[in-house]
C-alpha cells in the first residue's frame, strides 16, 4: 500500500520542458547533419558507382554469352542440315587413326622431296665444282649490290 501512496503523490508534480537549444547550440547540430548526409550520400555514391561497374561487367558477360549460344545454335543446325543431306557420318577412332597416318605419310614424302631437291642442288654445285658457300656468297653479293636483286 505505501507504494501506491508513493505512486500517487507524484501525479501532482508538474513535468519540466526540455530546454530549447541556443542558436549555437543549433548551429552545431546542424552542421554535424550536414556532415553526416554529407558523409551517407558519398557513401551511397560510392555503392552506387560500385554497383554500375558490376552491371556493366554482368551486361558485357550475357552480350558474350548471348553471342556464344548464338554461334552454337547455328552450328547445331549446320550439322542437322549436314547430316539431313547425309554428307556426315562420324568417323570412328580406326578411321581418324587411318587418316592421322595418311597426314604424316603425306608431310613425310614431302620432306623426303625437299631433302631430294636439296641433294640434287648440291650434286649440281659440285658438278660444276662450286660449294654452297660461293653460292652463298654470289647471292648476298647481289643482294647487297646498290641495284639489289632484281
Amino acid at each position: 500500500m505505501e507504494n501506491m501512496r508513493q505512486l500517487e503523490g507524484t501525479d501532482h508534480l508538474p513535468r519540466r520542458r526540455k530546454p530549447y537549444p541556443t542558436r549555437e547550440e543549433r548551429l552545431a547540430s546542424a552542421e554535424a547533419e550536414i556532415a553526416h548526409l554529407t558523409q551517407l550520400n558519398r557513401q551511397r555514391q560510392a555503392l552506387i558507382d560500385r554497383t554500375e561497374r558490376v552491371l556493366q561487367e554482368r551486361k558485357s558477360a550475357l552480350e558474350k554469352s548471348t553471342a556464344a549460344l548464338e554461334r552454337a545454335k547455328c552450328k547445331r543446325n549446320r550439322l542437322q542440315a549436314a547430316i539431313a543431306r547425309g554428307e556426315v557420318t562420324p568417323a570412328t577412332p580406326e578411321e581418324l587413326r587411318a587418316r592421322r597416318q595418311a597426314a604424316l605419310a603425306k608431310a613425310r614424302a614431302a620432306r623426303q622431296a625437299e631433302q631430294e631437291k636439296y641433294r640434287a642442288l648440291l650434286a649440281a654445285l659440285q658438278a660444276q665444282g662450286k660449294s654452297l658457300d660461293d653460292v652463298l656468297g654470289s647471292v648476298r653479293a647481289v643482294a647487297n649490290s646498290p641495284d639489289g636483286p632484281k
